[in-house]
């Protein structure tokens, strides 16, 4: 069984967001990736199974929306543009580096 480690202000927050539309909640979350993560403000070629990385580093925000928003993400034509360049594919860190 997990221990309950999650703060006061944690289940505030989750709380709060959770009373939010599906559309403004992904807003809220996109806006929170693209401002912590620079492979995504980049746009860089995301790592294969990048979302489940990124669902773990963010439990306070619903899977199926973290989902969403790579999905988005991956959608928009800077970023096709990028991927279609080949090359390297890179996780939330941009340390790592995957190959093609």
């Amino acid at each position: 069984m997990k221990p309950n480690t999650e703060t006061a202000l944690g289940a505030a927050l989750k709380s709060a967001v959770q009373s939010l539309s599906k559309k403004k909640q992904t807003e809220m979350i996109a806006e929170h990736v693209y401002s912590k993560f620079e492979v995504f403000r980049q746009f860089r070629p995301l790592a294969l199974g990048i979302h489940e990385s990124l669902i773990a580093s963010l439990p306070q925000f619903e899977a199926t929306l973290i989902s969403r928003v790579v999905a988005n993400h991956c959608r928009k034509p800077r970023y096709i543009k990028s991927l279609a360049r080949g090359g390297k594919r890179f996780d939330l860190a941009k340390l790592s580096r995957w190959g093609k």
